[in-house]
């Protein structure tokens, strides 16, 4: 099949855990298996560092080659997450506080009986322009942009929360 038939896609999955071996990337090779089924074709893969320039660089450069780039990793509320920030340069946009999404997060954290760490509020900041793909199991949501033609979807790089959000 040649190009007009078949979707091109690019997975970046982000995390130093990966890199160091801590972690086996196994949401790669889920996706690869799952867009195969949907005609699109998988032509890179690559695991990068917690690093903003390096995110940058990598989703910049998909973003230009690759009809769709599917994204693990980095949407977390620690000092390492940083892909939001990444998408949020990029587009040259803002990130926007989502008070409702704030106040879901509050409430989650006190089911649990469990005080709300200042650093989670991140979780409740949104690039504008992007939707938001919800997280039912989770706290960190995902994230879909449509740039120039070419969508780009990232989602958090907990497995079971990947692959729901992709599911859905």
């Amino acid at each position: 099949m040649g190009r007009n038939d078949v979707k091109q896609a690019c997975i970046i999955t982000i995390g130093d855990e990966l890199l160091q071996g801590y972690t086996i990337d196994t949401n790669s090779a889920w996706l690869g298996g799952k867009l195969n089924n949907y005609n699109i074709r998988v032509q890179r893969k690559v695991t990068i560092a917690d690093e903003l320039d390096v995110i940058q660089h990598e989703l910049s450069k998909a973003l230009d080659e690759y009809d769709l780039v599917f994204v693990t990793g980095g949407l977390g509320p620690t000092l390492d997450d940083v892909t939001q920030n990444a998408i949020k340069n990029i587009l040259g946009a803002d990130l926007e506080f989502d008070k409702n999404y704030y106040t879901e997060l509050e409430q989650k954290f006190a089911v649990r009986k469990m005080d709300m760490p200042p650093n989670n509020r991140s979780q409740a900041m949104v690039v504008s322009g992007t939707k938001v793909i919800p997280n039912i199991l989770g706290m960190a949501r995902g994230i879909h942009i449509e740039f120039d033609g070419n969508h780009l979807f990232a989602m958090p790089g907990v497995p079971i929360e990947m692959k729901e959000m992709f599911n859905e």
